[in-house]
């Protein structure tokens, strides 16, 4: 993994968590990636392992659907998380 692309997997962290906390300041998952993203002392590989363990399977990345106070979808900050996971992992995959 290139300085780059780690730079970038901590930018799209931080926004995730971002995204996640602004309904909801208590949001475990913002919380958790906020914290990865903060892990400087992990070398990229673990950086990308555990990165990577956060994408598949029940309760994870790719489950998350942001709302608004009211209860309704947040399409427009779903879209963007959407998105953002999707750049993510593929960060994560051409980095193997």
């Amino acid at each position: 993994m290139t300085e780059h692309q780690r730079q970038r997997i901590v930018e799209i962290l931080l926004r995730l968590s971002s995204l996640l906390m602004t309904g909801n300041p208590d949001s475990k998952w913002g919380h958790k990636l906020e914290v990865l993203a903060g892990k400087d002392t992990l070398c990229s590989e673990d950086l990308r392992l555990q990165v990577k363990g956060l994408f598949g399977g029940m309760g994870s990345l790719n489950d998350i659907v942001l709302f608004h106070s009211d209860g309704t979808v947040d399409r427009n900050g779903s879209t963007e998380f959407d998105m953002l996971c999707s750049q993510l992992y593929e960060l994560l995959r051409s980095s193997a």
